[in-house]
């Protein structure tokens, strides 16, 4: 809602002046200006799912099936279940390693895209 808030109403007027339809106006203007708010999202809402522990655990308690079984519960059962903490916090740190690198490569090809555009 900030990010729609942000959009100056002096572009919207111009497009409808120019002729642009309520479909253009959306796809011109809207859309490539929420492009960095949507990117911070998706990066969000990645690391989120990925380190997601409440909704497995809810649902399957501490046996969860061989599908269901997630690094976060993974690493649950290795720290709280078996009593061997220093597993899990291996795991844990490798699992805070590859988010990092996960994180570093979609921030450089989004902020690539951007410097292209403004150059």
């Amino acid at each position: 809602m900030a990010g729609l808030q942000n959009i100056p109403r002096e572009l919207y007027e111009a497009a409808s002046i120019d002729g642009a339809g309520i479909w253009q106006q959306i796809r011109r203007i809207t859309l490539p200006s929420l492009a960095p708010i949507n990117q911070v999202l998706v990066l969000v809402l990645f690391l989120w799912t990925f380190n997601d522990f409440n909704t497995p655990f809810v649902l399957f308690g501490k046996s969860a099936p061989r599908a269901a079984d997630l690094i976060s519960i993974h690493i649950y059962q290795s720290s709280f279940a078996t009593w061997n903490f220093g597993s899990g916090a291996a795991m844990s740190v490798l699992l805070l390693l590859f988010l990092l690198l996960v994180t570093a490569v979609y921030l450089f090809f989004t902020s690539r895209g951007r410097k292209s555009a403004d150059a």
